[in-house]
This record gives structure tokens, C-alpha cells and sequence, in this order.
């Protein structure tokens, strides 16, 4: 059994460029905010900009987990109360001439401040639109994907603006090449927060997991990753009588506090089926904040630094690795792949 688990891990990474674009499954949660009305002075014609008109919006955020579904907890969800706001702010805001651009704004902005949204559909009617003839309404529709990152949808105001966003200095560029022996994309000055994580997993097959959970986590606005360590086989830490671990160690930038980073992390794990039934026991992902700038927290949800990352060969290895220090494997911690995750 343990040689044709393995052998599935082989076989993915032999295949993981192919792979890496199958591995979404489609979102299971569905939050619906319909018929919200606004006044707004948006329309190619003067009088529309001077008088004004009521605009219908229907917004559905699509989810992959909410982690408030089993805490009953605000934070841990989307807020449409909050989604409500700010819709409403850019719609009474807008002087643009075209409900598409305004669409665009609006997915554009949802999908930053809600990471734990995974598509959205947008609607846009205006129910008075300057045209003679009987009708009920005018409406464009938009259909935004997180995953889809061509930022030529995103318009030429805003694909300049992304542009921006990740240009650095040249001494963050040759800090950069010295660390990863080639040009890699840098943080964005917007993503002012430095996050070290540790991934593991030993369930299923161990390589699509921890895949997964990287593009998941790039793929989040508000999120960048930087730099990921060589992948690792390591013994079971805890409760040993369990399959090996396949670890690994990642760098990434962010705009999130803290709770939210973790709670993507969280729901990622939970996006993969990972069980919290016993301590130490097997898991198909587990992603650990290790840390987050020089922050020291004590609480019921959040420890930081981890308060045993110094215990762990799993986690010390790899992350001396991606800290530039010369690092060996051993008889608990096993070099598999240098290159297993292609970074952009």
C-alpha cells in the first residue's frame, strides 16, 4: 500500500506542471446579495451623469470552505454586511460612462478584500436606461475566477496600476538572485508583511496537497509567494505510527493581519479534507504560520513565532534552507525534490 502511494506522488510530480491546473475543485458555498438598489450618475450620455438613475445589483460569491461553518464565527466568513458596503460605496461614487467598467471595479475590489472568495458573478441592471422602447431592464454580467490572473481583463487603468504594484528596488532584486539563483517577481511595496509557513502532509497524495495549497495561496490578492524550499520526506512527528510526511517551508508577502492570513490557511486545509480528530495524527495538509515579521502573539487561536518550530527537523531544515544557510539531510529528514514547485 505504501509503495503505491508513493508511486502516485511520483507520478504527479512527473506531471506537476499539468497538474497544478486540475486541481481546483468547484466552489461548494454560495453567499447571494440580490436587488440592491442604488443611485448613481454613471452613463455615456450628459444627462445621465447630471440627473442621475437607479442601478439593480445582484453580487454571488462563490466559496470553496468558511471556516465560520463550524466556529460561528463573523471573522471566519464573508461579511455581507461589509460586502454590502462597499459595493454600494463604488456604486453612488461612480461618474464612469459603462456599467462594464464599474462592474470590473466592484469584482476587482471584492476579490481583494475577501480572500476567502473563490469566484463571483456580478450583475449590473439599470432599469432606466436612456432608450426608447419597452423593456425591463439593461444589464451586463461579469464572471470573475480568482484563479484567472490575466490582468488584461482587469482593464488598462488597473493592469497599469498591478504593473506598479510590483515594481522594487534594485537592491531587493539582487537580494532576490542571490537567494534563488534566478530572477524571481518580488513583493509588491502594498504587501508590507514578511510570513514563513510550514507544510506537511501525509494523506493521499502528499505532493498534489501541498501544491495545492501554494497556488491556492498565490492565487489569493493580498498575498505573494516569494520563495518556497526544496521538498522534503520526514519522519512522523508525535504520534509516529503514521506515514511519512512530505515538508516543506515557503516565504510569502502579505497585506492580511495575522487571524486572516490563518484563516485562508485554515480553510485550505479544510479544502483538502483535513480532519482535526487526533494531536499529531495524520493529515492530508497542514499549513503552520511560523512567522510573521518579528511579531510575538499569545492567544487561543494564534501562536507566533511557533512555539516549537525549534523542536522540528520537518521545519528546520527547509526553513534554514530558504533562509540561505547550507543545510544536510538526514536519517528524519530526507532530500526528495529540489524543484517541485514552479515559482513565477
Amino acid at each position: 500500500m505504501k509503495d503505491k502511494k508513493d508511486k502516485e506522488d511520483k507520478e504527479y510530480m512527473a506531471h506537476k506542471d499539468q497538474g497544478i491546473s486540475t486541481l481546483f475543485s468547484k466552489p461548494s458555498y454560495l453567499i447571494s446579495l440580490k436587488g440592491m438598489e442604488f443611485f448613481t450618475h454613471l452613463g455615456v450620455k450628459s444627462e445621465e451623469k447630471e440627473q442621475g438613475q437607479k442601478i439593480i445589483i445582484d453580487l454571488e460569491l462563490s466559496c470553496y470552505y468558511l471556516p465560520g461553518i463550524g466556529s460561528d464565527n463573523l471573522e471566519q466568513t464573508v461579511n455581507y454586511s461589509e460586502v454590502y458596503n462597499f459595493v454600494k460605496e463604488k456604486a453612488e461614487a461612480a461618474r464612469n460612462d459603462l456599467i462594464e467598467y464599474l462592474a470590473g471595479e466592484i469584482a476587482d475590489g471584492v476579490l481583494h478584500r475577501f480572500p476567502l472568495v473563490a469566484t463571483l458573478s456580478l450583475t449590473i441592471k439599470k432599469p432606466f436606461a436612456p432608450i426608447q422602447g419597452t423593456f425591463d431592464y439593461m444589464a451586463f454580467t461579469l464572471t470573475r475566477n480568482r484563479d484567472d490572473d490575466n490582468p488584461e481583463r482587469k482593464g488598462a487603468a488597473r493592469f497599469s496600476e498591478a504593473k506598479e504594484d510590483f515594481r522594487c528596488s534594485e537592491t531587493q532584486r539582487a537580494d532576490s538572485l542571490a537567494r534563488n539563483g534566478a530572477e524571481q517577481p518580488l513583493p509588491s511595496v502594498n504587501l508590507p508583511h514578511e510570513v514563513y509557513i510550514s507544510l506537511g502532509s501525509n494523506v493521499g497524495n502528499r505532493v498534489e496537497n501541498l501544491t495545492y495549497a501554494l497556488h491556492r495561496l498565490e492565487s489569493t490578492p493580498g498575498i505573494r509567494l516569494i520563495n518556497v524550499s526544496s521538498l522534503y520526506e520526514t519522519l512522523p512527528w508525535g504520534e509516529t505510527e503514521q506515514r511519512n510526511f512530505l515538508n516543506a517551508v515557503a516565504v510569502l508577502r502579505t497585506s492580511l493581519e495575522p487571524l486572516a492570513f490563518l484563516d485562508i490557511c485554515q480553510a485550505i486545509e479544510n479544502e483538502r479534507g483535513r480532519k482535526r480528530e487526533i494531536k499529531w495524527g495524520p493529515r492530508s495538509l497542514d499549513l503552520d504560520l511560523i512567522f510573521y515579521d518579528d511579531l510575538e502573539i499569545e492567544s487561543e487561536r494564534l501562536n507566533l513565532p511557533h512555539p516549537l518550530y525549534r523542536e522540528r527537523d520537518f521545519v528546520l531544515v527547509p526553513l534554514a534552507e530558504v533562509k540561505g544557510s547550507k543545510t544536510t539531510d538526514g536519517e528524519n529528514v530526507k532530500l526528495v525534490s529540489a524543484s517541485w514547485y514552479p515559482l513565477r
